[in-house]
């Protein structure tokens, strides 16, 4: 009897080490899941953050090109308005001649003419001018948008890819803790 409660003693020991050992193992296997996880959460913020400066800069580029767009329109007007100056200052002073000198009305009428024809001749360049911009602010225009096409299809590209790696570091980890 006495030696079987020894055995009993020893065995109950042995069975208590062995429970305390294999709690240890699972703390120590919570230890390094939960480490693994931090690291996947910073590698995830990092990559927010990436994806955050990625934006603001896109939202800069747009607004840099709205900026010169609103530029653009402000220096067309302004010279809009100073040919509409020059052309209302022109016809003053045809009709300041007319009124000053009706001695020479033959010569004022060839004169004008002659201004008219100039007028008429600046205005269909004026609108040539204004037709050439138009185009060329649409071709502006849709080189923008085929850009941010571009660089959209870019960054969904290594969205993509970013995902696949870390898929593959998941199955990796996965495989690991398999084994």
């Amino acid at each position: 009897m006495v030696l079987y409660s020894k055995v009993v003693t020893v065995r109950d020991k042995q069975l208590e080490e062995n429970k305390k050992l294999e709690q240890e193992y699972i703390e120590e296997q919570k230890k390094l899941d939960l480490m693994m996880e931090i690291e996947r959460l910073k590698a995830l913020k990092v990559e927010e953050e990436r994806e955050a400066k990625k934006a603001a800069q896109r939202i800069k580029g747009k607004e840099v090109i709205i900026e010169q767009i609103q530029e653009r329109t402000i220096y067309r007007m302004k010279e809009q308005e100073v040919r509409d100056k020059e052309r209302l200052q022109l016809l003053a002073n045809i009709e300041k001649m007319k009124k000053e000198d009706e001695i020479q009305a033959e010569e004022k009428r060839k004169q004008v003419q002659l201004l008219m024809k100039q007028a008429a001749e600046a205005n269909q360049q004026a609108i040539v001018q204004k037709e050439k911009r138009k185009v060329e602010e649409k071709r502006l225009e849709e080189e923008i948008v085929a850009y941010q096409k571009e660089r959209d299809r870019k960054e969904y590209e290594a969205q993509i890819e970013a995902q696949r790696v870390r898929d593959e570091k998941e199955r990796e980890i996965q495989r690991l803790r398999e084994l």
